[in-house]
């Protein structure tokens, strides 16, 4: 790219830089100084070993990994790989003319230093103070910005997401309500023609040990996920069993929260899945209605007598009789005695108790219930209004959304591994 060639400044959105006060000493050991010759070929670009050398460096300091020769030879066929898709991703750009420029990934840099509370130009001082290469940085982020355009151009050549996949995913939303949802993250080790599979075992095996010694699991999926997800720390935010493929979702779903599967393979790769959260589906977000209710709550206690039981069950009837709007129940319910009656504006029919949800739902409006009793009462409820938890059109552009984000990393990945199938690669020893 044009920019690569004049500037040396650049970087990826794609690592997390919470942790950059973290000094780490300077290379200087006999291993790191080994910077001469090259270390692969990739079509027409040379990686030479000071890219390598620079670029272990960088995500050994962002994932604080020690910087020692053992966490060196680990990493290096994993970085080495991920260079080599660098230079694909960056010839691709250019074979399509497209340009990253030096106000874009100024932008990139200070959205990452206002995410970590850092000042303008705080980043790049961090990586001078700890020997980091700015350009191995810079160069990150320049394939992110280009490799974005690239996926963006031609999901808009296919259109937008159909009035009919968005109803089916409605019909999806509301058949798996009640059913598990979980909120996961990912790294996905994609295959190549040049390894074989146990090749990439030993690679995800290699990640998942990493994670289990304390490096952030976010750090490592921006490092070396190939995935769409890398650039969010491998998040796919809240997902269903029948959204992953089958054999993903039979290892999700036995872990316990917080936990990490051990590399699985897909159709396309391996991956590792860590769980972060569970729950229980709630259907569309809309159908999570938003109401205002009046209560009246006439207290009994436990061992009342029947007496006094009957007389506030007449007391309700006859409130229920005589409301006829919410501030008539207002006034009832301060004449009555304000203890746990009232007002309650604005809450989720969600949050509402248990018991009492369907009523809040499909209760006519400013039309008191009949008595309900409770283990310590009586209680008369009137909804003053209920409106929709989101918009039906809000509801629609998430999954339009949705639908797009998961249709490029599908395509993200058909690109790369057609370009790594068809690319000269010379890997050296």
């Amino acid at each position: 790219l044009q920019y690569a060639h004049k500037h040396r400044n650049t970087m990826p959105a794609t690592l997390l830089f919470l942790l950059l006060s973290l000094a780490v000493q300077p290379a200087q050991n006999s291993w790191a100084q080994s910077s001469e010759g090259i270390a692969a070929i990739v079509n027409d670009d040379v990686i030479s070993r000071y890219d390598l050398n620079s670029r272990i460096r960088f995500i050994m300091f962002s994932s604080r990994l020690p910087n020692n020769q053992k966490n060196h030879q680990r990493l290096k066929r994993q970085v080495l790989s991920g260079l080599i898709n660098e230079r694909l991703k960056l010839q691709e750009a250019k074979r399509k003319n497209i340009k990253v420029t030096r106000k874009q990934v100024d932008a990139a840099i200070e959205r990452v230093e206002k995410r970590n509370k850092l000042p303008k130009g705080g980043l790049l001082l961090q990586f001078q103070k700890n020997n980091i290469d700015v350009f191995s940085y810079e160069r990150q982020i320049e394939t992110d910005l280009a490799w974005g355009k690239i996926i963006r151009r031609e999901i808009s050549k296919s259109g937008a997401v159909s009035p009919a996949v968005i109803e089916q995913q409605i019909e999806l939303m509301r058949a798996n309500k009640g059913k598990p949802e979980y909120l996961v993250a990912e790294i996905y080790i994609p295959f190549d023609a040049a390894r074989t599979s146990a090749e990439f075992k030993i690679i995800a095996d290699r990640i998942r040990n990493q994670v289990n010694r304390g490096v952030r699991f976010s750090n490592l999926a921006r490092s070396f996920s190939q995935s769409a997800s890398a650039a969010r720390g491998g998040s796919l935010g809240w997902i269903r069993e029948d959204q992953l493929d089958p054999a993903l979702s039979a290892v999700l779903r036995n872990l316990k929260r917080g936990a990490l599967s051990a590399p699985t393979i897909g159709t396309d790769g391996y991956y590792i899945l860590q769980l972060k959260n569970k729950r229980i589906a709630q259907g569309l977000p809309g159908e999570d209605s938003i109401v205002s209710l009046e209560r009246i709550f006439l207290p009994l206690e436990p061992n009342a007598q029947p007496s006094t039981i009957q007389n506030q069950l007449n007391l309700a009837r006859s409130i229920k009789s005589s409301a006829q709007n919410c501030q008539n129940m207002k006034t009832l319910g301060e004449e009555i005695g304000p203890n746990r009656s009232g007002s309650i504006s604005d809450i989720r029919i969600s949050s509402i108790a248990p018991n009492l949800r369907k009523l809040a739902q499909t209760l006519e409006i400013e039309k008191a219930s009949d008595p309900i009793r409770t283990d310590t009462g009586i209680l008369v409820i009137m909804v003053c209004n209920r409106k929709p938890g989101v918009d039906e059109r809000e509801i629609r552009q998430r999954i339009a959304l949705s639908m797009s984000e998961q249709k490029a990393g599908l395509l993200s990945r058909r690109l790369l591994r057609n370009l790594r199938q068809s690319a000269f690669i010379d890997i050296r020893k």
